[in-house]
């Protein structure tokens, strides 16, 4: 299994060649693993074509590649590596201007040399010093916390071990999902603090995974449990509601005007199933309303309220502001008076079957403390004809 790694080729250095020139430069070093008691080789800061691989026994083996601008009048090269002792360690012929070696950690040079098409020596570059340094696998020894809760604010995670990189990287996996990548407040040798911002984690069970600068990593053997600080949120709000009649047959003959002021809205609800970005749950509406209407002669006065249950789900958008959908159905309780020159004449009720669905924007003022704006779309089933029409409204409200 090969670990992803984008070769980076560093600049090349320009030698004189008789044929053309010859340009020598080591863009990475990367190593093997080094002798049982010490850990692996790894690149030095400023190389970067390097790669490794994990063996069956999950051991893994780091190549360096040592890479040069070709000549095209080359047979071959001969590439010749020494240690800081002037041992010579490794002496390979290739015939592409590329070679992959595998060192221990430690202090080396090379030079190229151009081998003809006579298989002659042409011209032989300088010596080109490098450094292959250790390869850090990570240990992680702890975690904590063991539980984040979503519905909380950003999330800090701290954790405990050995051997990790200034410039490492922490990642939350859980099953089936993709890695979470955390932000590095603060790292050193031992220990490391990272942040998760909320709305990244959806509800589940996480391995922390700390990767080193080398590609090396560690899995934390606890496992973080990610969910909602309480199993349900309540809420209850209140507002003002007026009401636009749309489908009533009483509009040419009693009212007026197809828009009424006077009324109200109370909702309370508990969202009993709870994910880092959705809710779900049922709601109580209770509504009421004023309607007027008639001519100088005639007049007639409803009042109609309204009591439903029904359901809403939530979803955020932001830190602080989300929407919500409802719809839900009850019973609607009309009373009707009717006036003869002011004089009221007769009087009627009835109890008759009501529904609505409707649309919200909430922000939130803090923890607690929110704003809604919604309308919902309402129709009552009288005997004899249907009446609906559309009630905004704007409510404030407490949830916990």
């Amino acid at each position: 299994m090969a670990v992803n790694h984008a070769p980076a080729r560093l600049a090349p250095r320009v030698l004189p060649s008789r044929r053309a020139a010859f340009l020598a430069a080591l863009v990475a070093f990367a190593p093997l693993p080094a002798l049982p008691e010490e850990a692996p080789a790894a690149i030095s800061a400023d190389s970067g074509d390097w790669y490794y691989t994990v063996d069956e026994n999950g051991v893994p083996v780091f190549t360096q590649v040592l890479s040069w601008s070709g000549d095209e009048h080359a047979r071959s090269y001969e590439v010749e590596v020494q240690n800081m002792k002037g041992k010579t360690v490794m002496s390979e012929s290739t015939a592409s201007p590329r070679l992959e070696v595998s060192l221990p950690a430690g202090e080396y040079r090379y030079r190229v040399a151009v081998m003809n098409l006579l298989g002659k020596r042409e011209v032989e570059g300088e010596w080109v010093g490098f450094t292959v340094k250790k390869a850090i696998d990570p240990q992680i020894d702890w975690i904590t916390p063991n539980d984040f809760f979503f519905d909380t604010g950003e999330m800090t995670l701290l954790i405990g071990g050995a051997r990790f990189d200034k410039d490492v990287a922490v990642f939350l996996v859980g099953e089936g999902s993709d890695e979470v990548a955390g932000e590095i407040r603060e790292a050193t040798k031992g220990r490391i603090t990272v942040v998760f911002l909320p709305g990244v984690l959806a509800s589940g069970t996480y391995q922390v995974k700390v990767v080193n600068k080398s590609g090396l990593f560690a899995l934390s053997a606890e496992r973080l449990r990610v969910s909602s600080e309480s199993p349900y949120q309540y809420y209850v709000s209140a507002g003002y509601m007026p009401f636009v009649a749309l489908l009533d047959p009483w509009f040419t003959e009693i009212w007026s005007d197809a828009v009424f002021p006077a009324g109200g809205v109370v909702r309370a609800g508990a969202m009993f199933v709870k994910k880092s970005d959705w809710r779900l749950g049922a709601e109580l509406r209770l509504s009421g309303r004023s309607m007027k209407g008639g001519d100088s002669g005639v007049g007639a006065e409803a009042n109609v309220f309204q009591a439903g249950l029904g359901v809403a789900y939530a979803r955020a958008v932001g830190g602080r502001l989300g929407w919500i959908a409802r719809a839900g159905g009850g019973l609607s309780v009309t009373s009707v008076s009717y006036s003869l020159g002011g004089t009221k004449v007769r009087e009627a009720g009835s109890f008759d079957p009501s529904c609505y669905a409707g649309l919200a924007l909430r922000y939130r003022f803090g923890e607690n403390v929110f704003a809604e704006l919604a309308a919902d779309c309402e129709m009552t089933f009288y005997k004899d004809f249907v009446a609906g029409g559309v009630a905004p409204s704007f409510s404030a409200g407490y949830l916990w």
